[in-house]
């Protein structure tokens, strides 16, 4: 039982780490997408300056713009899915954790509801073992004092047998 306990709280562990380690997975993906926005930022600028500098390349920087903004896209569209894929699997590990939690509060208390009955009918045999003790010892106390009666009267009877004796022999 209490290695079945270990068990329960060893996997119970397992899980916090897993957890930890989503939640540390889902922390370095944040700090990619700043650096990734911090250099969409600069890619921005650049284009900004480059579009007042040189006017005769408005179509080719146009161009640039809308990949830029189609990469921008994607990489928002990417980062959105993992991040949604990092939340669902945490949720998911939330949960089953929880559920495992109350799986194993479940068996818990079915193994100490169980101990309890047995200690009750331990408890309730040994009752009945020192009832019927009682009772033997009750019986036998009473077998003694008959004996004792009995043992009295044999005495009483040949003290009476001795001095009829005695007398008789006088």
């Amino acid at each position: 039982m209490v290695k079945k306990i270990q068990e329960l709280s060893d996997k119970l562990t397992a899980e916090s780490k897993l957890r930890f380690n989503l939640e540390e997975n889902l922390e370095n993906f944040s700090n990619k997408l700043k650096e990734k926005e911090s250099l969409l930022a600069k890619k921005e600028k650049f284009h900004l300056e480059s579009e007042k500098k040189y006017n005769e390349i408005s179509d080719r920087y146009s161009n640039i713009t809308k990949e830029f903004n189609r990469e921008k896209n994607d990489i928002e569209f990417e980062f959105n899915s993992k991040l949604q894929k990092f939340e669902n699997e945490i949720r998911l590990v939330i949960e089953k954790n929880e559920s495992q939690k109350n799986y194993y509060e479940n068996i818990i208390i079915d193994i100490q509801k169980n101990q309890k009955e047995e200690l009750q009918d331990v408890e309730d045999k040994i009752k009945k073992a020192l009832s019927r003790k009682d009772e033997v010892i009750k019986k036998l106390q009473e077998d003694l004092h008959v004996k004792d009666l009995s043992i009295k009267k044999l005495e009483d009877m040949l003290a009476k047998q001795r001095k009829e004796l005695l007398m008789f022999n006088d």
